[in-house]
């Protein structure tokens, strides 16, 4: 025991009268108890759920780590976000401008990442991908530190119950918590360092460490600017009264307000010793030097990254338009006339977060003040993401609600053990208890807690739910509300023939690629990146008299391609097609070459087979519609609608190779009666592909169509190079005509 003033922990226990012990305190290890290697007390037998934990730390690693390497095989990753810490990763490593990145140059002439993000923390990891430039090992790095999040989330709970069952059930719950897995398959972030270091504050704060809690902080602040915000939320938890004081100041009042020296009266727990008036008034100072440090390094971050990055390294003054920064609630996008925008999804996506968790961080309405900072901005933001399932902001929520959850555990004890009660079952027996003695014949074994099963019940509920909230569920595979949900367990083959591709274009050579495809290249300081969608904004360093050496699109991107280049695509005197990878996850991927003019490296071009589309398989216009027919091929015919003129329908585009193709439609057409027959043609026919002209222009007129048993219309297309979205239209010219199109047919054929 200490002497006279020395300041030592007092033991925790839970009370019906708190959710919490008070902040600060450590339990003491009790007699008869051994002490873990951490130094709390618990009982000796507890430390075999250390190795629990790690079992539970490695199957969130392999989980997540695979999961995500899907994303990266069916390409899915993107220039938003996994292009940009690759390029700002691999620039530093490489001595070039500190963490520059072309996509936030393009948007709006942030010359590194670091005007953008106060992403700090990232020089710890250029040292690793300066020896592994890989998406896996960006992905591998976030998927541990999230792991490692659990580990102080783990010693705090064990530390608040002194039970370390308690901490691995949080650190368990916080593993399974979707939120935080959907997070982590989004690409790569700085929000995922957030949990690990929060946690950690929260901890050691608790443990009255507060050098190392301060530490710690100064780590959540050169992580990301929402840092001191959450640090401000964290010194306000730490300053707000504890369920202990305010236990006492309820006592203390029913002294004053007539109770006072009243027989029998509940006068409270008795004035506080030296030593905890010691510990609340350090705790205070911690509390109140977080809330200056949150407000000092955002003022610091804000200033080094709008005023002294761009002098120290010559960077332009972004333009309008970009990430918002600022000191002002405006700056930030934020505002009380957000409040109405997509209320009923924020108030949606709050009530989801809650009920994955059980809702039991409500029981503990001290600790929810960790989560006001996510809660706020999300309110008075106009933007969905921040409480959309599947982006980085997941990341926030866990940092908030699971110390919450934690705290609002310690409530639910008393409950437990009053409807125990009620059912005549033993109270739960304390830690630490002594074995059953050893009859004769057996060997002496520990008594087990008869609250384990239903702990571990509610545990396995949780794990469930979450696990079928996430991509971990074949049901929300591809169909969820964000981009970590565009997984499939079946990946689909040719990305090593994508990569492939990316491996053709040299090393300092300038290549402006596709969102999807521009993580193969990123890795280079003169790889620019198209957005998703026309983006006309885009402040790209090309135009249609300085083009880049290499163009590297992805098919279901080249709607995004400006017609400035899509121009001069399959022009000689411009680009040539350098290769082709016919079947990737995006559809085709083309590679062309400023002035290339050699043969293209085809790389699972399909075989020259024909094309089979029956009347189903074809997509009907406005001035179409799809009828039964049980003479056609398939049963199903493409009519067009009576009286109506325009677009009949537009066959699947396709890649085709190089040489001849026979192009065969099975039409039939009619006047319709009374009206007379319409003069002239009736029916255009056009055939083209992507970044083509007209390859055939063919008008028809009733009697091309009308013939005994319709009308089989071919023609010859002759291919050069291959192409992509090769496609067969027709349109109707003349609303008094009937026109039916029964199956469709592209063949290879001969001039």
């Amino acid at each position: 025991m200490g002497g006279k003033g020395e300041l030592r922990p007092a033991p925790l226990r839970w009370a019906p009268a708190t959710y919490g012990p008070v902040v600060g305190a450590v339990p003491a290890v009790p007699a008869g108890v051994a002490a873990d290697d951490d130094g709390a007390g618990s009982p000796s037998r507890s430390r075999s759920l250390l190795p629990w934990l790690g079992v539970a730390l490695l199957a969130y690693f392999t989980v997540s780590f695979a999961l995500s390497g899907l994303r990266v095989l069916e390409l899915q990753t993107t220039t938003w976000d996994m292009g940009i810490y690759q390029q700002a990763l691999w620039s530093t490593a490489h001595g070039g401008r500190p963490f520059y990145e072309a996509a936030d140059w393009e948007t709006a002439r942030y010359g590194s990442l670091l005007e953008v993000h106060s992403a700090f923390v990232l020089y710890l990891i250029v040292p690793l991908y300066a020896l592994v430039p890989s998406q896996f090992l960006l992905l591998a790095v976030q998927s541990a530190v999230v792991a490692a999040a659990a580990v102080p989330l783990y010693f705090l709970g064990a530390d608040l119950s002194g039970e370390r069952s308690r901490g691995l059930l949080g650190a368990v719950v916080y593993l399974a918590y979707a939120p935080v897995l959907t997070s982590n398959l989004y690409d790569f972030h700085i929000e995922a360092f957030l949990p690990l270091g929060l946690f950690t504050v929260l901890w050691l704060g608790h443990r009255q460490r507060y050098g190392m809690a301060l530490l710690a902080a100064v780590a959540v602040c050169a992580t990301m600017e929402f840092g001191p915000g959450l640090l401000a939320a964290v010194g306000l938890f730490f300053l707000l009264p504890d369920a202990a004081e305010l236990a006492g100041g309820r006592a203390a009042l029913r002294r004053i307000f007539g109770r006072r020296g009243r027989p029998g009266a509940d006068t409270g727990p008795p004035a506080p010793a030296a030593d905890q008036g010691d510990r609340r008034r350090l705790r205070r100072h911690f509390a109140l030097g977080l809330l200056a440090l949150g407000a000092v390094a955002y003022g610091l971050l804000y200033v080094l990254r709008i005023d002294l990055l761009p002098w120290w390294w010559s960077l332009p003054t972004p333009v309008t338009g970009g990430y918002v920064v600022g000191l002002t609630p405006s700056a930030l996008g934020l505002s009380l006339g957000n409040l109405p925008i997509g209320l009923a999804a924020k108030v949606g996506g709050w009530l989801v977060a809650l009920a994955l968790l059980g809702f039991v961080p409500l029981l503990a309405p001290r600790a929810l003040v960790l989560a006001a900072p996510w809660a706020a901005f999300s309110l008075l933001s106009a933007s969905p993401n921040y409480v959309t399932p599947g982006f980085q902001y997941g990341f926030f929520v866990a940092a908030g609600l699971m110390p919450a959850f934690l705290f609002g555990l310690g409530r639910l004890d008393p409950w437990i053990a009053a409807a125990r009660a009620s059912f005549g079952l033993p109270a739960r027996p304390p830690s630490g208890r002594p074995p059953v003695p050893a009859g004769p014949g057996r060997r002496g074994r520990r008594r087990r807690s008869p609250s384990f099963l239903p702990t571990a019940v509610a545990v396995a509920l949780l794990v469930v739910v979450n696990g079928l909230a996430t991509p971990a569920d074949p049901y929300l595979q591809a169909q969820g509300p964000a981009s970590a949900f565009r997984i499939s367990y079946a990946v689909t083959p040719g990305f090593a023939a994508a990569e492939r591709l990316a491996g053709l274009v040299p090393e300092g050579a300038t290549v402006l690629a596709s969102d999807n495809l521009f993580p193969l290249v990123a890795n280079d300081r003169n790889a620019y990146s198209f957005s998703w969608v026309p983006a006309y904004f885009l402040h790209l360093p090309f135009d249609s008299t300085r083009l880049p050496e290499f163009l590297f699109l992805a098919e279901n991107r080249t709607s995004a391609v400006p017609v400035w280049i899509g121009a001069d695509l399959y022009n000689t005197s411009d680009y040539g097609l350098r290769a082709i990878a016919a079947a990737t996850p995006v559809g085709a991927a083309l590679l062309f070459e400023y002035h290339f003019t050699g043969s293209p490296l085809e790389l699972g071009v399909p075989a020259s087979v024909p094309r089979f589309y029956d009347g189903s398989a074809l997509a009907p216009g406005p001035a179409a519609y799809l009828a039964d027919d049980p003479t056609s091929p398939g049963g199903v015919v493409l009519e067009s609608v009576p009286g109506a003129a325009g677009a009949l329908w537009s066959a699947p585009g396709t890649t085709l190779a190089a040489g001849w193709w026979t192009v065969t439609l099975a039409l039939s057409g009619a006047a319709i009666a009374p009206a007379p027959a319409p003069e002239g043609p009736v029916l255009e026919v056009t055939s083209s592909a992507y970044a083509h002209g007209l390859f055939v222009d063919r008008p028809l007129t009733l009697p091309d169509l009308g013939a005994p048993g319709g009308y089989l219309l071919s023609f010859s297309v002759l291919l050069t190079e291959p192409v992509i979205q090769f496609t067969v239209d027709g349109t109707l010219l003349a609303p008094g005509a009937e026109v039916r199109l029964a199956s469709l047919e592209i063949a290879p054929g001969e001039g």
